[in-house]
């Protein structure tokens, strides 16, 4: 008998209006701007050249939008050709680059979205983090990610190296509110019902009660 015991993430703060609207101040997000954030070690199997290509093709249609990388760069050289290319491409006030956070769960409400670019992932536990948050997310669709997103109920999904298709499913979500929120919502019940820290121990007795 095999049973699945997620990994569970604690309770992020419930900010107001008015801590979210200082937040993304604080992080130079325009009220006006959809924000989105992307957390992980800087490098390319994480990702992070695909967020900057689909950036480029939705700012080219004069949309509003702000991207936060959040992260180490594990190599320079990958992190400076990413600096480089949005230097050129003209992106500099649509592309952040935050550096390390020691805990970067606080900063997520921030955010309209969250984006995991990740070729392979094991799990995804950034997803959870952004869920728990009630923040939208959308994943690369391999690894252990369809396990955390169902794909248009709690979340959305790409094909892992498809810019084009990153940057479809953000436009999606720019141009339709309610389904940015609708998502925000179910992800968070699932998040908060599978994915809690604080019922991670309760969730592991039950399992072992069900094998004596």
């Amino acid at each position: 008998l095999f049973r699945s015991l997620y990994y569970g993430v604690e309770q992020p703060p419930v900010l107001t209006d008015q801590e979210k609207n200082a937040l993304r101040q604080s992080l130079g997000i325009a009220s006006d701007s959809f924000a989105i954030g992307m957390v992980g070690r800087i490098e390319k199997g994480k990702g992070q050249h695909l967020l900057v290509q689909a950036i480029k093709q939705i700012a080219a249609q004069g949309i509003k939008i702000h991207a936060t990388i959040i992260g180490p760069a594990m190599t320079s050289g990958f992190e400076a050709k990413l600096k480089q290319q949005v230097a050129e491409w003209s992106l500099t006030e649509n592309i952040h680059f935050f550096g390390s956070h020691n805990n970067p769960i606080e900063i997520m409400s921030a955010f309209e979205v969250v984006v995991l670019a990740t070729k392979q992932e094991t799990f995804g536990l950034v997803l959870i983090e952004a869920m728990r948050n009630g923040v939208a997310v959308i994943g690369t669709r391999a690894g252990g990610v369809p396990e955390i997103i169902d794909e248009g109920i709690t979340g959305l999904m790409f094909e892992p190296e498809n810019s084009q298709e990153l940057a479809d499913k953000l436009l999606l979500l720019i141009n339709d509110k309610d389904l940015c929120d609708k998502l925000a919502q179910a992800g968070k019940e699932k998040a908060d019902r599978m994915f809690a820290q604080e019922k991670h121990y309760q969730q592991l007795v039950g399992f072992m009660g069900k094998l004596q």
